[in-house]
């Protein structure tokens, strides 16, 4: 009995230290439960911005606001100049027929040809007949930017305008009938837009000169923004200049070895066979003829309206 009642006090023992060890675990798993939930409830929280945050915050709205300052004034004057004119079709018509004769003018004066497919500076579609009343306005200020782009690109050195393609805007494809809209610029602004893109294309061939003189005058326009989505060029000859039957000479150095010599002595008949290397530079220095392509677009920025005022 004595060994019994000792093995039962033994067994009671542990077990109780057991269900101890038990409930302290479980009191450690629910405060480490209880710890995570607050830690994620503060987590969830914004923590308060120090006085060292909000000084950095408000540096970054000042720069913010001087950028934005500098970018309105830099497009302040396209916006100024994006005006639709006071044109029906009929004034349209005449008035571009006005300009054409002007622009052709000026290229001949510049030795620029005009081929066919340019000679009406991409508004083919009006050379017999008006548009309507409701697109001409818009059409007005399409038709000075893209005089404005023929123009200088007449100034610029090339010698041939072979093609201009301009993409009809969306006032002129609505239906006359149903829309209200006098100039194609409420239904724009009906949408959100702030601009109207006009996209156009100019083919021409001239120098590597005449396409930097043309982007050159694009970017100093103030008056008219265009942006450009490519630009394709490639040689008009696709092979180097041909040297005809060129005299031998022993080089004498590097440059005359490959035919780069800017002065060779041949013999006595120097005068009548000239030096050909003016005709292999000239890939290199730039008086190669190229076929350019180019694809832009004119910008026409749309005025933000006024708020109407408050009725009394």
């Amino acid at each position: 009995m004595l060994a019994g009642g000792i093995g039962f006090i033994i067994f009671a023992g542990l077990a109780g230290a057991g269900i101890y060890a038990s409930l302290e675990e479980s009191g450690i798993h629910e405060s480490i439960q209880s710890a995570n939930d607050t830690m994620g409830t503060h987590a969830g929280e914004e923590m308060p911005p120090t006085a060292d945050v909000l000084k950095d915050l408000k540096v970054q709205l000042k720069e913010y606001e001087n950028n934005m300052q500098e970018v309105s004034a830099f497009f302040a004057p396209f916006k100024e100049a994006s005006i639709v004119g006071a044109e029906d079709g009929q004034a349209f018509q005449n008035t571009l027929k006005q300009e054409r004769d002007v622009w052709l003018e000026l290229c001949k004066s510049k030795n620029v040809v005009v081929k066919n497919e340019a000679s009406w500076m991409g508004f083919d579609a009006y050379r017999a007949s008006a548009p309507h009343a409701k697109a001409a306005p818009l059409l007005s200020f399409e038709k000075l930017g893209i005089e404005y782009f023929l123009s200088e690109l007449a100034k610029s050195g090339a010698t041939t305008i072979s093609s201009i393609y301009r993409a009809p805007l969306e006032v002129e494809k609505i239906d006359t009938a149903k829309s209200g809209d006098k100039s194609g610029v409420r239904n724009a602004k009906k949408t959100g837009q702030h601009y109207i893109m006009m996209p156009f294309e100019v083919a021409f061939t001239g120098d590597r000169q005449s396409v930097a003189s043309l982007l050159n005058a694009l970017t100093s326009s103030d008056k008219y923004f265009f942006t450009v989505n490519a630009i394709r060029v490639k040689n008009e000859k696709q092979a180097l200049p041909v040297v005809a039957a060129p005299k031998a000479v022993v080089a004498s150095s590097p440059l005359q070895s490959i035919g780069l010599a800017l002065e060779t002595k041949v013999d006595e008949k120097k005068d009548k066979d000239p030096v050909v290397a003016e005709e292999i530079l000239k890939p290199l220095i730039g008086s190669e003829k190229v076929q350019v392509r180019i694809a832009a677009n004119l910008v026409f920025f749309l005025k933000t309206q006024e708020a109407a005022p408050k009725s009394e």
